[in-house]
């Protein structure tokens, strides 16, 4: 499919196009969408060269369902993105951002919007570390079969850990024992992890703890306590709960540490136990100020947990993204 009108090359807009906007308020709609998962998707626009959040829609129904029933918020004329959390199979990832730009739109939006792809894709990648892009330039290609058929490899094409994964998928959909919904059922915490959340609470303690639901599936056990990320070693997921010394002001961070190399039935069960884990920290009185996921083993480490809290500005020849925050109007407070 094209996006360019063939007379009308992105280059002869880049001096036009080359910024694009994310204020310090979209940045933070983006993570409320992100740990809420009873969200399904969020419209996402440009206006005036700023990337703007706009309205979210609940769980209605499977992912696919939902994927389908996106088309709706679609205009025929106007390009947007959407964001749509389907959860993360084989052949795709937790999330899509949906590109919808109509052959039909106007030339200058269709411009910005073209222009600004690759820079979104990759401040996404920072807040959503599993995202793919589906690009559409008709309301009639948001279809969850079409989607897979553009995204799905041939099992010849996959990679060893991607056949073993697929092969895991399968047999737990032969025999797998349902797990309760996120919101019909809580898991309770273990009191040793009680009693470290309210220790970390009052700043007091080690300043990283982690947890991870029990093997029999019973509760959120504590496993352990230290001062560094890089002493945080697992081939199992986890959750990490941060207090992130900050320029001397502690900064609350959650991070879920969940390997590619892990097996498909404890990806699952750490997405069902997240939930828990992270309502219990806010009944000890500890709210996240960032959330990250990690999947490299590499990646515990101060230095790479450093990048994620004070990300470098870079720019990929496609236009900077800058933070900004707007400002007040006169008269207000």
């Amino acid at each position: 499919m094209s996006f360019f009108y063939p007379f009308f090359p992105l280059s002869h807009f880049m001096s036009s196009f080359a910024t694009i906007n994310i204020t310090e308020l979209c940045e933070a709609s983006l993570i409320r969408f992100k740990t809420n998962s009873s969200l399904r998707s969020m419209k996402i626009t440009i206006e005036n060269e700023t990337l703007v959040a706009g309205e979210t829609t609940e769980i209605n129904g499977t992912p696919e369902q939902d994927f389908n029933a996106s088309a709706d918020y679609f205009e025929k004329d106007k390009p947007s993105l959407l964001l749509i959390r389907i959860g993360k199979e084989v052949f795709h990832s937790e999330y899509v951002l949906i590109v919808y730009i109509p052959e039909m739109c106007q030339i200058r939006p269709r411009t910005i919007y073209a222009s600004a792809r690759i820079p979104i894709q990759r401040y996404m990648t920072r807040l959503f570390v599993s995202i793919t892009d589906y690009f559409v330039d008709s309301i009639s290609e948001v279809d969850f079969e079409k989607f897979l058929k553009v995204t799905k490899k041939d099992d010849s094409a996959l990679s060893f850990d991607e056949i073993l994964q697929k092969k895991e998928q399968f047999e737990m959909s032969v025999a797998q024992v349902q797990l309760p919904q996120h919101d019909s059922f809580v898991w309770p915490l273990s009191e040793e992890l009680k009693q470290t959340l309210a220790q970390m609470a009052s700043g007091n303690g080690n300043r990283i703890m982690t947890a991870s639901g029990s093997a029999k599936g019973e509760s959120v056990v504590l496993l352990q306590t230290c001062d560094s990320v890089s002493d945080l070693t697992s081939k199992s997921p986890f959750y990490i709960a941060y207090r992130y010394n900050d320029n001397g002001q502690d900064l609350k961070v959650f991070i879920l540490y969940c390997p590619d190399s892990a097996k498909a039935r404890e990806k699952m069960m750490s997405s069902t136990y997240k939930h828990s884990f992270i309502k219990g920290c806010e009944e000890a009185g500890i709210v996240f100020d960032k959330t990250f996921e990690i999947r490299d083993e590499n990646e515990l480490s101060e230095t790479y947990i450093e990048s994620l809290i004070h990300p470098e500005d870079v720019n990929h020849g496609y236009g900077e993204i800058k933070m900004i925050q707007k400002p007040k109007r006169p008269g207000r407070r």
